[in-house]
């Protein structure tokens, strides 16, 4: 700084760090470069620690904080002092106190505009989400979402989808949109169930009632109705087909549906719905299964295969053998 020009920035960034030598430095050679420096110093400095928000502005991130301000500031925050003492006296008290009322509510309106998430993480169990409107969301094992904490308040009840598979029962609510967001992709939902996948860029959907419209970042959206799915990557786009997975939601719903499964098909789904291990000896049938279980005990399940099939089967914790007859 030199002798007639004061960089408010600076004088800020030198108040919240005191210790800084490259700031003392600075502010130093300014001060020395004029008497009349120390009063305005001692002023601002005066009105910096009886400010009410100087008490906020103290625990800020002043790297952060200050890039954030520079950018609400002219090019240049460098200002001219009036060559009248008296009015350069005066002029610096005023522009000090419109600085410090300037920043403090920066600060405090980023601080009550800020959003807080929270997230949701699951392991190696299945667990589910309660939203304030009644919305339901129930994640696979190894899965992960986040939301507004405050969403109610929010133009839409937007979830992230950060990992893994999510089974969404969602409550109609025409004044506020349902989203979930997937990579750069984003699912816009009126009222309906659906389950969404996602492994790496690639993308799954499938409806199971009501409809929803699936927006890649790079392509134009696409609307789905109960009983349709896609598969999405961007480097192949959107797939979209006029049947559904019937078991995508089973681990969430219970519910499974075959309709000629072959055992090895009926075994797989089983692992994954029941979290068992399942391992089969001799050989395997090849007959088909057609069955429907709605949230039944794995037990009846394994009675029902034992009757279709020739086959013995032996449950030890959670790992399955089935063997042939």
């Amino acid at each position: 700084m030199d002798e007639n020009t004061i960089n408010w920035q600076l004088l800020v960034q030198h108040f919240n760090d005191p210790s800084d030598d490259d700031l003392q430095q600075q502010v130093s050679a300014w001060l020395s470069a004029n008497p009349s420096h120390q009063n305005m110093y001692e002023e601002l400095k005066r009105v910096w620690e009886l400010s009410a928000d100087a008490k906020v502005l103290q625990h800020f991130n002043v790297q952060e904080e200050s890039a954030a301000l520079s950018a609400l500031l002219p090019d240049k925050p460098v200002y001219e002092l009036p060559a009248d003492p008296i009015s350069r006296y005066r002029w610096y008290k005023i522009a000090a106190a419109v600085l410090l009322a300037s920043i403090g509510g920066y600060w405090f309106y980023r601080d009550a505009n800020k959003i807080n998430f929270l997230t949701k993480t699951t392991a190696q169990q299945i667990d589910s989400v309660i939203l304030y409107d009644g919305s339901r969301i129930i994640l696979h094992k190894n899965s992960s979402i986040r939301y507004a904490s405050n969403m109610v308040k929010a133009d839409a009840r937007a979830i992230y989808l950060e990992k893994g598979t999510a089974f969404f029962d969602v409550q109609p609510n025409d004044q506020q949109a349902f989203e979930v967001h997937v990579n750069h992709s984003k699912i816009t939902v009126l009222g309906t169930a659906f389950n969404v996948n996602v492994e790496g860029e690639a993308i799954n959907v499938d409806v199971k009632s009501g409809k929803i419209k699936f927006e890649p970042r790079s392509e134009n959206g696409v609307v789905l109705h109960g009983g349709q799915s896609i598969d999405y990557t961007p480097q192949r786009g959107i797939t979209t087909r006029n049947s559904t997975n019937e078991n995508a939601d089973a681990w969430a719903t219970k519910e499974l549906v075959f309709v000629d499964a072959s055992l090895a098909e009926v075994c797989k789904q089983l692992e994954d719905v029941y979290q068992v291990t399942i391992s089969m000896k001799g050989h395997v049938p090849l007959k088909k299964l057609n069955a429907t279980f709605r949230n039944n005990p794995l037990s009846d399940v394994f009675e029902v295969l034992e009757a279709a099939y020739p086959i013995e089967i032996e449950q030890s914790g959670q790992q399955i053998i089935i063997t042939s007859k």
